[in-house]
């Protein structure tokens, strides 16, 4: 009852920050320019499929980095079925209330598939979260890094700046803090919790899991760089629309702000980021002179582009459902439970 109430409560502030957005517009005269950019974008079908496009290739990247921190746990599961899972999660991302309804079923269903680990299993799914936000920080810094004059010229750059040093430093600083050394060992609650409760036993397993992965630096370097190619191409798929937008902008001013308003929506404050997005689109293309019924266009259609994945996901999800449900009826029956 709890999680539905929040789960609401994020929906309505998503709404909320639309509402005042489009409000803003509509007290400016600019929201007619908003149809009108739409109408732009739909002139350019070429560049929509293209993103489109990216955006599934982006889904096939994830499900490959899952995969193998799938193998690294000693959990073979088919390639396939990840893939499948991840179109599964990337449905209940658009469709169920809540920042993590996507990672939530993940979980379950990989669960199932591999229920002599099932801990270690359900643990991987964080985990390959926890990697992509790394690289995603990474890639902002080197960004911010490169592009340093720039993020120094705009209050809404630097405003950007220190938020992105700040998120960077307590994920790694956190990381270490908690996986450089062997905490459960180290506290004694924890060494109580494990010896002595199942929950304890669980949590032990969770962390060796985490711990397992994060100290594979050979599997850490191969899935950040597959993270920072998959953010690449999420930015490919932004440029694009752009691109049907004839904004007058290159590649590498989309990958100077992009991975910031990603960063943005992926805060679990309102459901698949819906108004921060748009709001942090506005508020940071505004230094590249685009206007704010052009990127709020741009970050619409950008969610529109990932939301026909979703419903492709939600196809995936039936035939998923309706294939272990013929596996369970096609199973043979056990001779000892036969009369």
């Amino acid at each position: 009852m709890k999680q539905r109430f929040i789960s609401v409560l994020q929906l309505v502030l998503g709404l909320a920050i639309l509402a005042a957005i489009y409000h803003r517009l509509n007290t400016s005269g600019q929201i007619g320019r908003l149809v009108e950019a739409l109408q732009e974008a739909s002139g350019n079908p070429g560049m929509l499929l293209a993103a489109v496009a990216a955006f599934g290739f982006c889904l096939f990247v994830c499900a490959f980095r899952w995969h193998l921190i799938l193998i690294a746990q000693d959990l073979g599961l088919h390639f396939g079925r990840v893939l499948a899972l991840v179109y599964v999660g990337q449905f209940f991302n658009a469709f169920v209330l809540g920042s993590t309804g996507g990672d939530v079923i993940k979980s379950y269903y990989v669960a199932t598939e591999t229920h002599h680990r099932r801990t270690e299993a359900v643990t991987t799914v964080f985990i390959d979260r926890v990697i992509g936000l790394v690289a995603l920080l990474i890639l902002v810094a080197i960004l911010t890094v490169a592009r340093l004059q720039y993020f120094l010229t705009y209050t809404e750059t630097r405003i950007a700046m220190v938020f992105n040093i700040g998120v960077l430093v307590c994920l790694i600083g956190g990381l270490m803090l908690v996986f450089g050394h062997n905490l459960l060992d180290r506290w004694t609650l924890f060494r109580r919790l494990r010896e002595n409760t199942a929950v304890g036993g669980i949590l032990a397993r969770v962390y060796d899991s985490f711990h397992l992965c994060l100290n594979h630096r050979a599997l850490v370097l191969q899935t950040v760089l597959i993270s920072t190619f998959n953010h690449i191409c999420v930015v490919a798929a932004g440029y694009f629309i752009g691109r049907a937008l004839g904004l007058p902008l290159d590649f590498l001013d989309y990958m100077t702000i992009l991975p910031i308003v990603n960063l943005v929506s992926s805060i679990p404050i309102t459901p698949a980021g819906i108004g921060t997005r748009e709001a942090a689109t506005m508020f940071l293309f505004s230094t590249m002179g685009v206007s704010e019924p052009d990127a709020v266009t741009l970050s619409l259609l950008i969610f529109a582009s990932m939301f026909s994945w979703s419903v492709f996901g939600g196809l995936v999800y039936s035939g998923y459902v309706f294939s272990r449900g013929r596996a369970k009826i096609d199973e043979p029956e056990d001779p000892e439970d036969s009369p």
